[in-house]
């Protein structure tokens, strides 16, 4: 029911900050985009996703809540992004909102999947519990609330292949600097 009276919106912002990890996985991947990060506002004040948890430290990682002036953002305000909108029905965005403040608050449980990011770039699948780097994070999260199938990915995703997605909606691409929530 797409487009309903029901329906509510949830933001997935696709980023290249420009770190040496970041750099070191475009070069694996060549993908525009190697990091993704989930939210309900488009303000991007509060995304959640899987990075670095001390913002001058790649590791250790793990669940992470960031925004356009916060984490990795602050530091790399001129990170190219592009912000894509999905639509999902009330009841399945409450349950996804749920589902991420219990993760929030047994967050230091979870770890960043340093292994599975390393393998899937020889394309090798592996996945651990409490384990995820950012794209697997948001895929699962969003499969498993009903929001979108699991067909719809490839065993191992990248953040440039919600791009691709018949549901999701590319609302602004660019500088993180020039993104302005009222446009």
């Amino acid at each position: 029911m797409k487009g309903g009276w029901n329906m509510e919106k949830i933001y997935l912002l696709l980023s290249q900050s420009g770190t040496i990890p970041a750099r070191v996985l475009k070069w694996f991947t060549h993908a525009e985009y190697n990091h993704i990060s989930l939210g309900f506002s488009k303000d991007l004040l509060t995304m959640y996703s899987f990075g670095r948890r001390y913002l001058y430290l790649p590791i250790p990682g793990g669940f992470v809540s960031e925004g356009r002036d916060r984490g990795i953002f602050e530091r790399f305000p001129n990170a190219k992004i592009a912000l894509l909108e999905l639509e999902a029905p009330q009841e399945k965005k409450e349950l996804l909102a749920r589902r991420l403040q219990a993760m929030y608050e047994n967050k230091k449980k979870y770890r960043y999947n340093l292994l599975g990011v390393g393998l899937a770039a020889f394309r090798i699948p592996y996945q651990r519990k409490e384990h995820y780097y950012c794209s697997e994070f948001v895929r699962d999260l969003l499969v498993e609330c009903g929001i979108l199938k699991g067909e719809d990915f490839q065993r191992i995703v990248q953040p440039i292949h919600f791009l691709t997605l018949n549901e999701t909606k590319l609302i602004f691409s660019g500088k993180l600097s020039e993104y302005s929530a009222e446009k």
